[in-house]
């Protein structure tokens, strides 16, 4: 079973509560951003802005149109449904990454602009995560792999 595949909350509600969390420990600023096959969190830590995308579904796609079993076709209602509630879960899965991202804070692991880091975004709307894949992506290509433990001395 898929992490809050169930859910019974809503996408409106979930977005209030990733609010609610951010805002207790500081951030401020919120905005929802929804466009075609995603939705963004935006929101400002500090003097930092920070974008966060939710991917979402294509509303055609078979696994909302037809049944599990992917043989009968399901009716607009239904299908509509099943698509509403992807979009639940989808919002519940990033309620639970930010969570974890605050609660680590809290623990000292880390801070929160290293928790959301990837999301800062950047003069131009670039997030520093898409700023930085394709660089990391070379930086690997030419390394063969990244060293996962600093080299010993001496």
């Amino acid at each position: 079973m898929r992490y809050a595949e169930n859910t019974t909350v809503s996408a409106s509600q979930t977005k209030y509560e990733i609010e609610k969390v951010l805002t207790n420990h500081g951030a401020s600023h919120f905005a929802t951003f929804t466009s075609p096959g995603e939705a963004k969190i935006g929101f400002r830590f500090k003097e930092r802005n920070f974008l966060i995308p939710i991917p979402l579904p294509d509303p055609d796609d078979k696994v909302f149109t037809l049944t599990p079993e992917k043989r009968f076709e399901r009716t607009p209602a239904q299908a509509k449904k099943a698509y509403e509630d992807e979009i639940n879960r989808r919002w519940r899965c990033m309620l639970i990454t930010v969570k974890s991202a605050v609660e680590m804070c809290e623990m000292g692991v880390f801070t929160i602009e290293q928790a959301f880091l990837a999301w800062t975004a950047l003069p131009g709307g670039q997030t520093v995560g898409e700023a930085l894949e394709t660089q990391i992506d070379d930086a690997c290509r030419g390394r063969g792999f990244l060293a996962l433990m600093p080299a010993e001395k001496g």
